[in-house]
């Protein structure tokens, strides 16, 4: 009975993914006013992206603890790696249920080749509830990752600036 607890709490995450994934692009002017967190200027073919955390509904837990270790894009051309636009080998760990009031900003990606792009995908380390049915177990994601699958592909343009809210 444990194991469906678990399985439940992998599953409902990753709907909480599909489900909360909203993204939101507005066209950037090719500013070069703005510089990168590396300090050098976008480059005219690669577009900028925000990663944005948000809460989703989970009431009968008191934390939900998530570490990420990377985030990357999954372009559209499957013969294309995929594009690491946030990476700590350490983790970065966030409560889920403290974003309730307002949203996290994982990262900022300056450089990012323009294209079209059909996943997010979420590197995740480990996923830690307290309280709730699932408090007294440990939660494994096998595969060490969660892919998000936007309703549909989702385009880096040149220039232009992409704000991810999942």
């Amino acid at each position: 009975m444990k194991r469906g607890f678990a399985v439940g709490l992998v599953v409902f995450f990753m709907m909480l993914g599909g489900v909360v994934i909203s993204l939101m692009s507005c066209g950037g002017g090719g500013s070069t006013s703005g510089g990168s967190s590396s300090g050098t200027l976008p480059s005219a073919d690669k577009g900028s992206v925000a990663v944005l955390l948000a809460d989703g509904p989970a009431d009968d837990y008191e934390k939900i603890n998530l570490t990420i270790t990377e985030v990357s894009l999954i372009p559209a051309d499957r013969n294309a790696a995929p594009v690491v636009i946030f990476s700590s080998p350490a983790g970065l760990r966030v409560d889920l249920l403290d974003l309730r009031t307002e949203d996290y900003l994982v990262t900022i990606r300056h450089n990012v080749p323009a294209g079209l792009y059909t996943k997010i995908r979420l590197g995740v380390s480990k996923i830690e509830p307290e309280g709730g049915p699932c408090a007294d177990m440990t939660v494994k994601l096998p595969s060490g990752r969660i892919d998000l699958d936007p309703r549909e592909p989702f385009r880096v343009t040149r220039g232009g600036i992409i704000a991810m809210r999942l």
